[in-house]
């Protein structure tokens, strides 16, 4: 085994490999930043209403 045949086929395999596992990396991470951003919209949501609910109807003390 052995020649430039046989280095080009192991380096396109290799590269195909790291190009897939890299593909994986960035989807989960854009589906992770996507969920972390829908989640800080949520948590924000409520504040935003209280906030605004405290600006018109100020505590009575």
């Amino acid at each position: 085994m052995g020649g430039p045949g046989f280095l080009c086929l192991t380096t396109y395999v290799a590269t195909l490999y790291l190009t897939n596992i890299s593909d994986k990396l960035h989807k989960d991470r854009a589906r992770e930043r996507s969920y972390r951003k829908a989640t800080y919209r949520e948590a924000q949501q409520p504040r935003a209403n209280t906030a605004l609910l405290l600006a018109r109807h100020p505590p009575v003390r």
